[in-house]
């Protein structure tokens, strides 16, 4: 740990590019700790949940899939096609006990999706009644509350789990940066360093023999 926050530290007796490589660190070290909180907000989903509002009887009206292609870029040239889908749930219900109406649409993955197709006869089907706690909207599952949220935050990501993804890719990219940027001034200082010294060193020799002549 030592030789970490040596690399951290400037000292005004070293090289212009060594202090600029502690610099360079601080910003590394700046970006690492960005990561360490941006990172468990992405993973664990932080808000992205649902609460259960009812049960209902629920007729699914139709199931639709859409089809997504975009391209990303090769590292060594070139692009590859990437082709996602987007499922699609379309519903109408009656709560019980109320008798209260209501309707909407969700996005699901694969699975959920394919459960859904198989039953969408239009007719009534039994199922839990959910309501995303960050955008307000009804998600449908025959699941409990704790299968039912994992089934929604495949399906749709919330804004704080954007942003986090988002701040991680800046940081990451930064990060190496400056990591690197630090390890190349770092070595500059220590040529830099080694050449002054060696001059000083040669200059006392010089020095020496002229002493030792007199």
């Amino acid at each position: 740990m030592a030789s970490l926050f040596e690399k951290l530290k400037k000292d005004p007796n070293n090289t212009f590019a060594r202090n600029l490589s502690a610099d360079f660190y601080k910003g590394a070290l700046v970006c690492l700790i960005v990561i360490l909180i941006a990172a468990p907000i992405r993973l664990l989903k932080v808000g992205n949940t649902i609460s259960k509002v009812g049960t209902a009887k629920v007729i699914i009206l139709d199931c639709k899939t859409e089809k997504h292609t975009h391209y990303r870029h090769r590292r060594h040239g070139g692009r590859r096609r990437v082709t996602t889908y987007t499922y699609h749930v379309t519903f109408k219900g009656t709560y019980d006990g109320s008798g209260e109406e209501f309707q909407g649409s969700q996005k699901n993955d694969s699975a959920t999706y394919n459960s859904f197709t198989q039953i969408a006869d239009l007719k009534e089907h039994q199922m839990n009644v959910y309501k995303s706690d960050e955008k307000g909207k009804l998600f449908i599952s025959t699941a409990s509350l704790s299968t039912a949220q994992k089934q929604y935050q495949k399906a749709n990501r919330g804004s704080l789990e954007m942003t986090a993804e988002l701040v991680l890719k800046i940081a990451l990219i930064i990060g190496l940066f400056c990591y690197g940027e630090g390890a190349k001034h770092e070595r500059a200082g220590r040529k830099e360093s080694f050449s002054q010294n060696s001059a000083a060193n040669q200059r006392l020799n010089d020095a020496a023999k002229i002493f030792d002549r007199k």
